[in-house]
């Protein structure tokens, strides 16, 4: 016979579970502007900056927009690998 135990209603589980949620969703604020800050950027420095780099303005708008945003939603790991690259890659060359 299966004894399921009785867990009181202010047992404190739906507290967790708000806080849970709560970082969870600050997280994903957090990770969805540092993305769009990463793409603002990206697309504000003139082409002659990308030039002077040796890098492509297009691909990396193409990579932020559509691996960053667009996978991210699916798979939030991209949320934080396409901002640290475009922070690592190009963005230290770019002079302004």
């Amino acid at each position: 016979m299966l004894v399921v135990a009785d867990v009181a209603p202010d047992a404190g589980i739906p507290a967790a579970i708000w806080v849970v949620w709560g970082v969870s969703a600050l997280l994903w604020v957090g990770l969805m502007a540092w993305n769009i800050w990463a793409i603002v950027d990206c697309a504000r420095r003139p082409d002659h900056q990308w030039a002077a780099a040796g890098q492509d303005k297009t691909t990396w708008l193409l990579l932020l927009i559509l691996v960053g945003l667009v996978l991210g939603f699916g798979c939030g790991v991209t949320w934080i690998l396409m901002p640290i690259l475009y922070m690592a890659i190009p963005r230290p060359r770019l002079k302004e």
